[in-house]
């Protein structure tokens, strides 16, 4: 039964994570976003991994029993392709938040501010797999190049392989290397940018400084020009008075409203990958003995981090310009009927 479940999790998740992607890549519209293509970046780790996932416990299910489930093949490329997913989100996501970090402050400062080029978000997206594969490969099939390095893939509960620690220099391994490189590095990182993008936010509403000078400049600015009338006191300043400085103009592309609604989007997204990964990771390191419920609580880690990839989809689809290419695109056959059920009702 868990097997099924994990298949039938799994396909959906795909499935969801497919449908983005494709409806992305094939709109002009979608696809000429920038941001749009962290989407992607995002979508395609929790695509590989569910597509992975559901041929792989399809096959267990079949044959009613784990398959070469002790240090074999099949294990150690079901431990490759569950780190890959699980650190290529991770490592997307430190992306997207620096991204986010940069936005926010450009947007305090009221400059404009200019979202990378599609091919340099896609040339960083290319090295964060490279990172995410080489980190993965290093405790699930590095032994095969080094055969004494101590990390090795095992089924945890019969459920799915993952790289465990098995005696003491295993061990060390695992804490110093594998775990802080595929979720602890990234998971800091993450929160440290979401601090520094919470302390931009917090200092004020972006641009309130900038606008308070502005204001100022247009009252000195008329007091300087305006009429002067008999009895008026002579007027203040000069060219080379600081206060008269004019101040750099408000750039109409920065848009705090666009802004807050690009770092609440992401934000949910980032909420979305803890929530989902975090009681997987736990029963990983934790590995719960049976008394405990540990092969339920496995299955639960498992099957709640194979949702992920379904829940982020149907957040992807809240975004407004998807939510209505997607519509336009389910709904196209629908639309073509309407139209020809009025040009028949004109006629």
């Amino acid at each position: 039964f868990y097997w099924q479940a994990y298949a039938f999790v799994s396909a959906a998740s795909a499935l969801s994570s497919a449908v983005v992607m494709l409806l992305i890549l094939a709109r002009p519209r979608l696809r000429n976003e920038p941001f749009n293509h962290f989407i992607v970046g995002l979508a395609l780790p929790d695509f590989l991994f569910s597509f992975a996932c559901t041929f792989t416990c399809a096959f267990h299910a079949a044959a009613g029993h784990w398959v070469d489930g002790h240090g074999g093949w099949m294990c150690d490329f079901q431990a490759f392709y569950t780190m890959f997913g699980t650190a290529g989100s991770m490592y997307v996501n430190v992306m997207i938040t620096y991204e986010l970090l940069r936005l926010s402050i450009r947007t305090k400062k009221m400059v404009a501010y200019t979202a990378p080029p599609v091919r340099s978000i896609w040339a960083g997206l290319v090295t964060v797999y490279a990172w995410a594969a080489l980190v993965s490969a290093l405790p699930t099939v590095g032994y095969l190049a080094w055969p004494g390095l101590p990390a090795r893939s095992y089924p945890i509960r019969g459920l799915n392989c993952l790289p465990v620690d098995y005696d003491p220099p295993s061990r060390i391994y695992f804490f110093a290397v594998t775990l802080p490189t595929v979720a602890l590095v990234p998971c800091l990182l993450i929160g440290g940018l979401s601090i520094g993008v919470l302390l931009t936010n917090s200092t004020g509403a972006p641009g309130k400084g900038t606008a308070t000078r502005v204001a100022r400049w247009k009252e000195r600015l008329w007091e300087r020009f305006a009429p002067v009338r008999v009895g008026d006191s002579p007027r203040r300043g000069g060219a080379d008075d600081p206060e008269w400085a004019e101040p750099a103009m408000v750039p109409e592309s920065v848009s705090r409203a666009a802004a807050r609604a690009v770092f609440a989007f992401f934000s949910r997204l980032v909420i979305v990958l803890g929530c989902m990964w975090m009681p997987f990771i736990a029963v990983w390191i934790l590995k719960p003995p049976y008394y405990l419920w540990g092969g339920h609580l496995n299955w639960f880690g498992g099957t709640w981090a194979h949702l992920q990839g379904l829940v982020s989809a149907l957040i992807y689809l809240q975004k407004s310009d998807l939510r209505e290419e997607f519509w336009r695109v389910t709904h196209r056959g629908q639309s073509r009927a309407i139209k020809e059920l009025r040009s028949a009702a004109e006629d």
